[in-house]
């Protein structure tokens, strides 16, 4: 029930209790494994929940069942001790899965990766908790085979290898399983107090490292993948991660398609789309404004020299107009005309 009330709405503090009955009968000759029950929840999953099976003959229990919504890491803790998941074994087509549920034990769980799946089994025996799980799940695939790994250190040198490519404590590294085909090998990074890198930070540095080809782990890695999100850092040697050049980190027969994509075609159409949305736009632009200017600047040229021969043409016919207008007539005298004595000075010149 809430603890208070905020004004006219309930407060959002407050105790959930969702109480169901069930059968759980006890494990004998006949019946092998629990029950299972698939627990579907049409709201949004809780991140914290405690379950408890109230029943006079503790050692009976089910198994519980839920799919979640997010892909989010979530442990099982039982008196605040995470109980980890069940080991993985080998599955169909040689790849490990994490091992059925058989209910020897309260708490015993698997977390079933990309579909979000978590298994548990509880009895009378405890009281559980589900919490989120704060850690890294990483799958990896190396070209290796498995006695080539185990002859080159097995798990440990392979935890020794990555933690020395990015930089972190051992302690945080912890090898999940191993299987197959190739060599697949499966582990997780938790916190602990010996790493001052946050996980947000070994993350991105983990996925810095595998996308740029940085990593050494002994041998070439072809795909890696975040177990909980299923997303791809590499796959089958190219690199898929988002924010990074899609390189190919190990050329094989099955990526000849990719590394051609990568290195001749896809560099051919960014340069294509370079010239088409950058070159060709600029070039017209800027040769569209040159001979603009240039067309101006000629007629501008043109006007003005017009202007120029006109105004000399004026200048030179005002010369010459007054010229003519300030010119004297010299007129030739006839016979026919009276002559005139010219005086003579006291010199006697005429």
């Amino acid at each position: 029930m809430d603890h208070n009330c905020d004004s006219f709405y309930n407060s959002q503090q407050r105790i959930s209790r969702f109480p169901g009955l069930i059968y759980a009968p006890p494990l004998d000759d006949k019946r092998k494994k629990p029950m299972i029950y698939q627990v579907l929840m049409t709201g949004t999953p809780p991140e914290k929940m405690r379950w408890k099976l109230d029943i006079p003959n503790k050692t009976s229990g089910v198994i519980i069942y839920i799919k979640f919504p997010s892909a989010k890491a979530r442990a099982i803790l039982v008196d605040e001790e995470e109980i980890p998941y069940n080991k993985r074994v080998a599955g169909e087509a040689g790849q490990s899965v994490p091992a059925p549920i058989e209910g020897k034990k309260c708490g015993e769980n698997r977390y079933i990766p990309v579909q979000n799946v978590l298994e548990f089994f509880i009895s009378g025996e405890c009281e559980l908790e589900i919490r989120p799980r704060n850690a890294i799940m990483t799958k990896v695939k190396m070209e290796w085979s498995m006695e080539k790994f185990f002859e080159a250190g097995g798990t440990t040198a392979f935890v020794d290898r990555l933690s020395a490519s990015l930089g972190i404590h051992a302690s945080t590294i912890k090898v999940v399983g191993v299987s197959s085909g190739s060599v697949d090998v499966e582990y997780e990074i938790t916190p602990t107090a010996d790493e001052p890198l946050s996980l947000e930070q070994i993350r991105s540095k983990q996925t810095e490292q595998f996308a740029t080809g940085k990593i050494d782990l002994g041998a070439p890695v072809s795909d890696v993948a975040d177990v909980s999100t299923g997303e791809k850092t590499i796959e089958n040697g190219v690199v898929r991660a988002p924010g990074f050049k899609p390189i190919v980190v190990f050329p094989n027969d099955s990526n000849i398609g990719d590394s051609m994509y990568v290195e001749w075609i896809e560099p051919f159409l960014w340069e294509a789309a370079s010239i088409g949305a950058v070159d060709v736009p600029s070039m017209l632009i800027y040769e569209g404004f040159w001979l603009g200017l240039q067309f101006m600047w000629n007629g501008l040229a043109g006007e003005v020299n017009a202007l120029a021969r006109s105004i000399e043409k004026d200048a030179a016919d005002a010369e010459q107009q007054e010229k003519i207008d300030n010119h004297s007539v010299n007129r030739v005298p006839t016979d026919s005309g009276p002559q005139t004595q010219t005086p003579s000075n006291n010199d006697g010149a005429t």
